[in-house]
């Protein structure tokens, strides 16, 4: 993204909802990063982890919090730095970036498809028979939408995603020959989602598959038949979630997790990375692990693998204790 800005700290300052300290006429040319900004970028504070950082940045002007120090620097005060640097990133994607609405003269759109008002359809999106899509839907190059998918207002598909392929539904005749079972359901994405690049979201075998209103899917995901994902959850890179399975609202599944078909995790849930759900996981809950238990039950596991040659030797050194003690009593 261009981070070419040219705005007064007065400006920045109103699209942010901030208050200057300093020289509100002073021209801000980009953003950066507080490690990597150069003069005339302004960057941001929102961890206190690095307020040595203040001294050695080179940026002109800094967004920080109402308590934080401003170091002799000029800055922009504001409830939240990071969410004030993301509505300038925003801005500047609007204004230099987005891609204006309409369907590329590469994408194929079959049958009776539905699209609502605003859409825009980057090259070579193929779009399935009876597919509708709500207004103001990006879906960037190369994705596939397959037949009779539903997806929502304001969604984004980001590039090589492919939503509504069959699930992976065979039964075994006579135990060598695995017959296919026909994926007659559906995929139905909601308002305010955002699928990753190379995204897969199955189809169904009978009814949908679905993804509740706001959730947010990193890239390299799989999700199977039939999967149940309730609103704003998060699901990081290379999740893959087996067929059958529902989440509630407000789940957070991080990176590299698998998750067994058929089982429930309930809302405000938090499954670390790398580990395994395998049955039913109950609502606010932090787990860790293969397979997945609470996480300071995890740490605690962790903690006494770390010292297991200790252990061991231990053990053997009582062992031999006791083996001398037992010939000596006779």
């Amino acid at each position: 993204m261009s981070n070419i800005l040219n705005m007064t700290l007065a400006q920045i300052a109103r699209l942010i909802d901030g208050k200057v300290e300093g020289d509100p006429g002073m021209v801000i040319s980009g953003i950066s990063g507080i490690k990597e900004a150069k003069k005339g970028d302004i960057t941001f504070l929102a961890n206190a982890r690095y307020c040595s950082l203040l001294k050695t940045t080179k940026a002109s002007a800094i967004i920080i919090d109402k308590k934080a120090d401003k170091n002799g620097r000029p800055v922009i005060r504001t409830d939240n730095p990071y969410i004030g640097f993301v509505k300038i990133m925003e801005y500047l994607q609007i204004n230099k970036e987005m891609p204006l609405p309409g369907i590329h003269k590469t994408a194929v759109i079959g049958k009776n498809t539905k699209l609502g008002k605003n859409i825009t359809i980057e090259a070579h999106v193929v779009l399935g028979n009876d597919v509708q899509i709500g207004d103001n839907t990006l879906i960037h190059a190369n994705v596939s939408v397959r037949e009779r998918v539903i997806i929502g207002s304001n969604v984004i598909i980001h590039n090589g995603a492919v939503i509504g392929s069959d699930g992976f539904g065979f039964t075994p005749i006579k135990g060598v020959f695995h017959k296919k079972v026909p994926q007659l359901g559906t995929v139905v994405v909601e308002d305010d989602v955002e699928i990753g690049a190379n995204v897969t979201i199955d189809r169904a075998t009978t009814g949908r598959t679905r993804i509740g209103k706001g959730t947010k899917i990193d890239n390299l995901v799989q999700i199977a038949h039939n999967v149940e994902i309730g609103e704003h959850c998060v699901i990081v890179a290379q999740v893959g979630i087996s067929g059958s399975t529902t989440l509630g609202n407000k789940v957070t599944i991080a990176g590299q997790v698998g998750l067994a078909g058929h089982i429930k995790i309930g809302d405000n849930t938090i499954i670390t990375a790398k580990s395994a759900a395998t049955k039913d996981i109950g609502p606010n809950m932090c787990v860790s692990g293969y397979p997945a238990i609470p996480l300071k039950e995890e740490q605690k596991i962790k903690a006494y693998r770390h010292r297991l040659p200790e252990m061991h030797k231990t053990i053997q050194e009582l062992s031999r204790k006791i083996r001398a003690l037992e010939k000596k009593l006779g």
